[in-house]
């Protein structure tokens, strides 16, 4: 159960109650339109509109629709998903030995699926092999990833002058913290600053989005779980939300998100305008969209509580970011969708899942 408390400057209090997983807000395609911009370049570039690049599905009225495009469609809703003990949300159609159950990753305007096949190989394809036009994604490479740090243009050159492959725009201006966790594994200095809450998508080449599974997480570094610790966010323009993904997010070791704490409850304020709000996480990973009272340029989030580790009492933060700002009027993507919906013949596939367990249509 997620409670929000908004306290206005007049301190009038009200509660708004949201039950379930974080479904993505609306209908999207996957990817959904997005901004593309490479670090130390002065200006960004703008993503190619989703309805003309490779597509990896949709959200559409309630289903879930993974698209292979190799005649494998993977058709779901809340019914089918499972939250694990490990905090993950996994899916099994049943039509897919292989790669289910597949982890999903979502909410707000994102959903990401990894394959179990790669799931079970986190050094391989997490750490360095390349996969590219499926639906199923494999977080980077990382070594991709990388590679947008390299101030040396001329190393990445190729990539850069086809516009087809940089950092997503994450909405952030600054991410400033009270404390950072450093240590020492296996001789290496190791620093969990809040850089590593920044870019949490990008784009490889054809695929038009990944997960940054290479920057891992924030983590504070005082004694105890750090209740009362402020983190100040700044963003590039006003907003009516913000999105976090909670807790120590690694791919290739699930185990961290539950040895880890995890952020429970936390106060969010505003400065101008004035306003704090109050917002308790659900334990599972997913991307928690928390909508403001009004529209802001700087938020001050508070620690209140956390969801204590079974191993270490670091708290740990993997993104912070906003959705995408939309390129086109509401209406028009709308029809974009259901053009795609159509096209695909994913409204036929749709009504085949209704009949196998026997759901009324859907218009």
């Amino acid at each position: 159960m997620k409670t929000m408390l908004i306290i206005m400057v007049c301190l009038i209090w009200s509660i708004v109650s949201v039950t379930g997983q974080q479904f993505p807000d609306a209908n999207y395609l996957v990817p959904v339109d997005h901004q593309l911009y490479i670090p130390d370049m002065d200006n960004p570039w703008i993503g190619f509109p989703s309805h003309s690049i490779f597509l990896v599905g949709a959200y559409y009225n309630g289903y879930q629709i993974v698209d292979a495009y190799d005649g494998r469609t993977y058709i779901y809703t809340a019914s089918d998903i499972r939250i694990a003990d490990d905090g993950y949300i996994y899916v099994s159609t049943g039509e897919d030995k292989e790669h289910e159950p597949f982890l999903v990753l979502m909410g707000g305007d994102i959903i990401l699926h990894f394959s179990n096949k790669y799931l079970t190989k986190p050094e391989l394809y997490f750490g360095g092999q390349e996969a590219r036009m499926g639906p199923f994604l494999v977080g980077g490479p990382e070594w991709a990833y990388y590679m947008f740090s390299i101030k040396d243009i001329k190393k990445t050159g190729d990539l850069y002058e086809n516009n087809d492959t940089g950092l997503w725009n994450d909405g952030i201006k600054a991410i400033r913290v009270w404390s950072i966790l450093t240590e020492t594994i296996k001789g290496e200095k190791i620093t969990y600053g809040p850089e590593r809450m920044r870019h949490p998508f990008y784009d490889w080449g054809d695929m038009k989005i990944n997960f940054n599974n290479a920057s891992l997480f924030w983590a504070e570094g005082e004694p105890g779980p750090g209740i009362g610790g402020k983190i100040v966010v700044e963003f590039t323009r006003e907003t009516d939300h913000v999105m976090v993904l909670n807790g120590a997010i690694d791919l290739s070791r699930r185990y961290l998100y539950k040895a880890n704490n995890r952020l429970k409850q936390i106060t969010i304020e505003s400065e101008s305008p004035r306003f704090v709000i109050e917002y308790s996480f659900e334990d599972i990973v997913q991307f928690h969209k928390i909508n403001l009272p009004q529209k802001t340029s700087k938020i001050i989030i508070t620690i209140k509580d956390v969801y204590k580790g079974s191993k270490w009492d670091d708290t740990c933060i993997s993104a912070i970011f906003l959705k995408q700002e939309p390129m086109r009027l509401r209406s028009d993507y709308d029809k974009i969708i259901e053009e795609y919906i159509k096209r695909r013949g994913f409204d036929k596939k749709i009504a085949e899942y209704n009949a196998k367990r026997k759901l009324p249509k859907t218009n």
